[in-house]
């Protein structure tokens, strides 16, 4: 069910040559998913496999105006996470944070999004969902842009880099993602990550729909899960 290294090495590969041919993506975004496939291509012969777009490097859209089609804005996506591939379950992931940074086209930032793991210190793990999507975060550039509160954390399913990029380009390219969303290599790519990313929680989702002694929310939660 987890692909292994190798395979998610052409499935990232693909997946960004689509966005790049697309113009979703620009040459430099391009040049971070030929990374990210050299970095996993050397990760084959291990037990698991992690992925790294540093704040450095980005994975940067191409620019789109906001709601109001007043400002030019330009997404981008950092991430660090690390698979299990012999988890046998939920959760495939040891690690996870990917983040959305949305930044004015002169690098003011906008919004920042996240979903990730739940942080652990000691032997508990931060309060909120294992898995869960959170506004705000540390704007590193410019720490007087930070939020005052981290919550709420909302309930959400693990998202790996790919789901992630086709998140983006549904919302701010819905045109031209209509488009490659008819493509079967665009598809079959995406359809590896749903069932890695998505079968364990489903699974537990089940199980909590057929448990009547505790809510759904609290099965997810993550010093319960």
């Amino acid at each position: 069910m987890i692909p292994s290294a190798e395979e998610m090495a052409n499935i990232v590969w693909g997946v960004g040559e689509i966005l790049h041919s697309s113009e979703i993506i620009d040459d430099h975004a391009l040049s971070v998913f030929s990374k990210l496939k050299s970095d996993l291509n050397r990760q084959k012969g291990k037990t698991s496999w992690s992925i790294n777009v540093d704040r450095g490097h980005p994975i940067t859209f191409s620019q789109c105006l906001d709601d109001k089609g007043e400002s030019i804005i330009v997404p981008k996506i950092i991430s660090d996470y690390v698979v299990l591939k012999d988890s046998g379950g939920y959760p495939p992931f040891d690690v996870l944070d990917i983040a959305l940074e949305i930044e004015y086209d002169d690098g003011r930032p906008l919004t920042r999004w996240h979903i990730d793991k739940a942080n652990k210190q000691a032997d508990r793990f931060q309060e909120g969902p294992l898995f869960h999507v959170q506004m705000g975060g540390h704007h590193h550039n410019n720490r007087g842009e930070d939020l005052p509160i981290k919550r709420p954390r909302w309930n959400h399913p693990p998202l790996d880099i790919v789901l992630f990029c086709e998140l983006v380009a549904a919302n701010f390219f819905p045109e031209k993602w209509q488009q490659i969303n008819n493509d079967p290599a665009w598809c079959d790519h995406i359809s590896q990550c749903q069932k890695y990313c998505y079968t364990g929680y489903i699974d537990k989702l089940q199980q909590a729909l057929n448990t009547s002694s505790k809510t759904i929310l609290g099965q997810f939660w993550a010093n319960q899960s």
